[in-house]
């Protein structure tokens, strides 16, 4: 069975994306129980925050092209 998450990130969780997913899971039903919604959960210097769908969607994010097509062609 191939779950595709893990064929997305490129393989099986390790112990820090485990650990990370259920504090960020564990942050978004505490943000819900207290009413609050609209809110994305994130990472920001190691520490959980919560910022809301409107003002983490405002700014233009971009990625650097050669990053992208050099992890293009080492997929194929």
């Amino acid at each position: 069975m191939t779950i595709l998450g893990h064929l997305q990130r490129g393989g099986s969780p390790s112990a820090y994306n485990r650990m990370m997913s259920s504090q960020m899971g564990a942050k978004a039903v505490d943000l819900l129980v207290e009413g609050k919604k609209g809110l994305m959960v994130g990472l920001r210097n190691g520490k959980l925050i919560h910022t809301p769908f409107e003002e983490a969607a405002k700014d233009k994010h971009t990625i650097d092209l050669s990053i992208y097509y050099l992890a293009r062609s080492l997929s194929l």
